[in-house]
């Protein structure tokens, strides 16, 4: 895992981000997660960034007139730094659908949490165990499985059909006119 640390550590972008934000007055948790640490661990440059929200870094950002606020959303509060997108989750990782998503860096302490060095090593997308037993979280593992084939990520076939399985269990309710209540949901 050090390795993997070391890469995120050294990050440019990730060290200006803390650079702007940490000041003697105001030390805010930082937490990337999702794509964006796949993504620079793979050594590309991730399309945006996303932070585990909380509030002290909500804050330094709307109070550092380097960040602009571009919008609020049900899943995110999105921000722009030096041309780059900034995503603070409202979503906590556990509702991610695959463990490669899961991963987590704290630029404070520059821990790396969560990380699945199997899925990353591989190529390989694993589904959580949420993903199999909730069908809104199967639905999204469902959605994003092209945003990772893209990526160069593949699923095995077996596993896409279980996890079609848990997301699609209760479709004979939308053909006799059913809406589901997650219908809308939002995923950055």
């Amino acid at each position: 895992m050090e390795k993997y640390t070391e890469i995120l550590k050294n990050d440019l972008f990730l060290q200006s981000l803390k650079k702007e934000l940490v000041t003697e007055s105001s030390k805010p948790t930082m937490k990337l997660t999702g794509g964006a640490v796949v993504d620079i661990l793979r050594g590309a440059t991730p399309k945006d960034y996303d932070l585990i929200h909380n509030v002290g870094l909500e804050k330094a950002m709307r109070d550092n007139k380097n960040f602009t606020l571009l919008y609020t959303s049900k899943a995110t509060v999105t921000f722009q730094f030096n041309g780059i997108i900034i995503q603070l989750l409202y979503k906590d990782i556990e509702s991610f659908p695959y463990t490669l998503e899961q991963g987590t860096f704290n630029l404070s302490t520059s821990n790396l949490s969560n990380f699945d060095e199997q899925s990353f090593v591989h190529f390989v997308l694993v589904p959580t165990q949420k993903a199999f037993a909730e069908r809104k979280i199967a639905r999204i593992g469902v959605k994003r499985v092209l945003h990772w084939q893209r990526k160069g990520w593949g699923i095995q076939d077996i596993t896409f059909n279980s996890l079609c399985n848990t997301a699609f269990k209760d479709l004979k309710n939308k053909s006799n006119g059913v809406a589901d209540e997650d219908d809308d949901e939002e995923y950055p």
